[in-house]
């Protein structure tokens, strides 16, 4: 067990004495993925720690910051150098060994626990088959009402053909209409 993962424990369970447990908040995400753990904290916090346990996932604490866990080497991002207030943890590329309850540790300025929150992360795996639901039915349901509609247009055109037609011609010594019934 590192150093550093004592002190945090100690300081996370003699800090607890007076304060109410944030209830854990459980989050989904499949294989491959990338998710962002949120961690709440106030605009002037600039130290803390993510964890699994006793393994180390970020480290934004200690001057002698011990390293983050081999499986979360260039995974992870911490907002908090970017954004005030933000101690959410980007963890890209999910993989099912990361089904775990992830602890955010924030400190306050004299290097006391000031809260933590904790995360725990469900991962899925993906189906192996892809769904064919989609992307066969919409195409062919496409395709079947182009060809229904096809069909109704040819036949109100035949219908339109048959039908018998009246011309109106103009008889130029009468200058009366005469009309002509085309055969059907």
């Amino acid at each position: 067990m590192s150093r550093f993962a004592i002190v945090a424990w100690f300081l996370a369970v003699s800090c607890m004495d007076s304060r109410a447990a944030e209830p854990i908040q459980y989050m989904s995400v499949s294989v491959g993925q990338n998710v962002i753990l949120p961690c709440p904290c106030s605009k002037d916090t600039n130290k803390l720690v993510w964890q699994i346990g006793e393994e180390i996932v970020v480290n934004h604490c200690c001057e002698e910051e011990d390293p983050p866990h081999e499986p979360y080497v260039n995974r992870t991002q911490v907002f908090l150098s970017f954004t005030k207030g933000n101690c959410s943890l980007l963890l890209r590329n999910v993989s099912l060994n990361d089904e775990r309850t992830f602890t955010c540790y924030i400190f306050n300025g004299e290097e006391s626990l000031d809260h933590m929150h904790e995360v725990g992360l469900k991962v899925e795996e993906n189906d192996s088959e892809p769904h064919t639901g989609f992307s066969v039915g919409v195409p062919l349901s496409l395709i079947l009402v182009i060809l229904a509609g096809l069909i109704v247009a040819l036949i109100i055109r035949k219908h339109w053909q048959r039908r018998p037609r009246m011309v109106v011609i103009q008889d130029p010594q009468a200058k009366l209409p005469i009309m002509i019934h085309t055969p059907v």
